[in-house]
């Protein structure tokens, strides 16, 4: 192989790397966020569970929602009350994103888990 040939392949291989990295890096933050969007809605629709372990109701509102990532925001957009026997009532809450990207979700009898608005 001379020199030229293998200047011709270092040549290939970083620019080959030049594209895929960053796509992979982007792939992998979508990953990671749609991990973190999983963890919040897991832990909200665990919220009608906790109130029937404990045996005491309360109230989802701003103050008492759960704490979410870094970069991330939830806000109760209508605060949503929790019976000790794991009822609530129908309420609403915004998920926002660290890319900007926001959700609204209702959660509400029977089930008390999230759904899509």
């Amino acid at each position: 192989m001379t020199l030229l040939e293998i200047t011709v392949v270092l040549f290939i291989g970083a620019l080959i790397t030049a594209v895929v990295i960053p796509q992979a890096m982007k792939m992998i933050g979508a990953w990671r966020g749609h991990g973190q969007r999983s963890e919040i809605v897991q832990q909200l629709n665990e919220l009608s569970l906790k109130a029937y372990v404990h045996g005491h109701g309360f109230e989802l509102n701003n103050k008492t929602a759960p704490k979410v990532p870094k970069g991330w925001s939830l806000e109760v957009l209508k605060p949503i009350h929790f019976a000790d026997n794991g009822m609530c009532t129908s309420g609403r809450v915004r998920l926002v994103a660290p890319d900007g990207a926001t959700q609204v979700y209702m959660m509400g009898p029977p089930d008390c888990h999230l759904k899509t608005k």
